[in-house]
């Protein structure tokens, strides 16, 4: 779509203008307390405080009467109204009522939602297919999601069978085939290990802190430090340092005398700590924070302008 949102200098409306031609005249006049960028076929636009859908001609294709109305994730967009969460389709129609407490945006056809302070998950038709019976429920990872139920975390799949009892102090997200899950004993600190998706515990429970899988490895905390494991459990790279982010392009945020630089898997330095905070390599390019400035640095570690 070739408009674009832009506040008018004169009534302090918005309305649309072509993209091309941002000085020129309203395509679509400005009228709106607010509105947002098209998404295919439509826009969000705000009346009166209350949110409704346009077309490219500036016609309603839904009025304005919802409290919310989210931005389109896979067709579907999260509305409110009256204090009640549903979801609409492109052509504006209600697909799902307005009946739950809330519900989060949809991910991979399923959404997590609330309804009378219990939690499951509904699909793109409204269907519930993980019970309203959790205390908490997570998005799905890798077809699983974590559920918690008395106070305790385990794992359901997308039909909404249990996979891992509810057992465990602590859950997070699968990565990989592996999850990180928080044991406590009676008297004990608690440790964290990791499960399979069957539920199998295929790493021991000996760790501070667990961090998920990239590239077959994790960072995680024994004793004081950090440092890097298999799938095995063993160390790959020795914990020798004061913090670790997580592998990504080749590279992982290491922290070294409270300075922030980056090693390979080997463990090798490849950047030597100088930053005060460092982000992790996406397409070959990294933010970090220097002197009071934020900025992309390549793989070598110099910074990149026009970025």
């Amino acid at each position: 779509m070739n408009l674009q949102v832009k506040k008018s200098s004169q009534t302090g409306k918005f309305g649309f203008v072509h993209s091309d031609n941002l000085d020129g005249p309203f395509i679509i006049a400005a009228q709106f307390d607010q509105a947002f960028e098209f998404q295919g076929e439509v826009a969000r636009v705000m009346q009166d405080k209350l949110l409704g859908l346009i077309n490219a001609q500036g016609e309603f294709v839904l009025p304005c009467k919802y409290d919310e109305l989210h931005k389109f994730n896979e067709d579907l967009a999260i509305v409110r109204k009256d204090g009640k969460s549903g979801a609409i389709n492109l052509r504006g129609e209600e697909v799902i009522a307005c009946e739950y407490d809330l519900i989060y945006d949809f991910h991979q056809g399923f959404a997590v939602a609330e309804k009378n302070w219990s939690w499951g998950a509904i699909n793109t038709t409204g269907e519930v297919v993980v019970p309203m019976i959790y205390d908490w429920l997570d998005r799905f990872y890798e077809d699983l999601a974590i559920c918690e139920l008395g106070g305790k975390y385990g794992f359901v799949n997308r039909k909404g069978n249990p996979i891992v009892a509810a057992q465990y102090s602590n859950a997070k997200p699968f990565s990989e085939g592996l999850a990180a899950v928080f044991k406590k004993e009676k008297k004990a600190a608690g440790k964290w290990g990791y499960i399979d998706t069957s539920g199998n515990e295929v790493v021991a429970f000996e760790f501070e802190e667990a961090g998920a899988f990239r590239s077959g490895v994790a960072g995680v905390q024994k004793k004081q430090n950090y440092g890097f494991i298999n799938k095995s459990g063993n160390f790959v790279i020795e914990p020798e340092f004061q913090e670790v982010g997580n592998f990504s392009d080749g590279l992982a945020a290491v922290k070294v005398a409270e300075k922030w630089g980056y090693i390979n898997k080997i463990g090798n330095e490849v950047i030597a700590p100088k930053f005060y905070s460092a982000g992790e390599f996406f397409q070959g390019r990294a933010k970090v924070e220097l002197d009071g400035r934020s900025f992309y640095i390549d793989r070598r570690g110099d910074e990149l302008v026009d970025v």
